[in-house]
């Protein structure tokens, strides 16, 4: 499975780490891009925009940060541009209902979103 990783902090760079391990192909993209680089070293492909590793995935992991993260990256024109049938692994840390707003606004553009048993803040 070709999979595309959006946030590379240390539980985004041990999820890659592992994907990679047990033989997907696995892209990142991380907003400060200095600390996805040292990932090269262990083959994994690493790209400037979020689009870019979307594009040829066939499933979109997002460890971002918080929901802001979320919409800055994967609500622009040009990421929807390249999302439409693809699946969405939710695992940032963000309140339920911000994963149900994202979930209904990518309806829309017909992605299929999970939410992953990492996400969600604990109240």
């Amino acid at each position: 499975m070709t999979i595309a990783l959006l946030g590379t902090g240390l539980l985004g760079r041990a999820i890659v780490e592992r994907l990679q391990s047990v033989g997907h192909t696995v892209t990142v993209y991380n907003r400060t891009a200095t600390k996805a680089l040292p990932l090269q070293a262990s083959g994994i492909t690493v790209v400037m925009r979020p689009e870019q590793a979307m594009a040829q995935a066939d499933c979109v992991v997002l460890m971002l940060a918080d929901a802001a993260a979320i919409r800055t990256v994967l609500l622009t024109q040009a990421s929807l541009a390249v999302l439409r049938g693809k699946t969405v692994i939710q695992m940032g840390t963000i309140a339920q209902e911000e994963s149900l707003a994202l979930l209904g606004r990518n309806r829309a553009s017909r992605q299929i979103v999970l939410r992953g048993a990492g996400a969600g803040k604990p109240y």
